[in-house]
């Protein structure tokens, strides 16, 4: 059998096709050939930052989250008032903003940072829902009233009532709007 006219363009038609799609998957790849599994460039960092590291957890949920998995579990709120002892560096039965500050990062000195610094001083420091909580009389620091009382303040951040923090009950983002009883 002889191939007709029509079969042979068909035939040139789709070997060039496929010639062309080859030879742009080939340039796509680059000179280092597929690209491996996973993210192009290694895990995400976290930072979003040019890679740099996450900042560190804030010292309250580094003492109450025992075992960093980012909740706060029923035994972790039930031993919250040692874990907050733990915090106390100079072990006078209280925690100063000092002891519940987080570690900052060294930077570079200049001016750059005390420009930071003083946008920073100017601006309405922001009370984290956890401080909210354990802080009953608002003054910034935790008393030996209020970190004896942590288990029973803590509960009250458990909106869903299932026994335990999760990461949107203790550091919730502007979206995430807990339910109220007047809803």
């Amino acid at each position: 059998m002889k191939p007709t006219q029509q079969t042979i363009r068909k035939t040139s038609t789709c070997t060039l096709i496929a010639a062309i799609l080859s030879a742009g998957m080939a340039f796509g790849q680059g000179p280092g050939g597929p690209p491996p599994h996973g993210p192009p460039h290694g895990p995400p960092r976290g930072g979003g930052r040019g890679g740099e590291e996450p900042p560190p957890a804030p010292p309250l949920v580094e003492a109450l989250d025992q075992d960093r998995d980012g909740s706060i579990s029923e035994d972790e709120i039930n031993e919250s008032a040692a874990s907050l002892k733990g915090l106390d560096k100079n072990q006078d039965g209280k925690l100063t903003k000092d002891e519940l500050m987080p570690r900052r990062r060294p930077r570079e000195e200049g001016a750059e940072a005390e420009d930071e610094d003083n946008r920073r001083s100017a601006r309405k420091p922001h009370v984290p829902p956890l401080m909210k909580v354990l802080d009953g009389d608002q003054d910034g620091e935790l008393s030996e009233q209020e970190i004896e009382g942590a288990p029973e303040s803590l509960k009250e951040l458990d909106h869903n009532e299932d026994g335990k923090l999760s990461r949107m009950e203790i550091r919730p983002n502007r979206r995430f709007r807990p339910k109220r009883d007047d809803d």
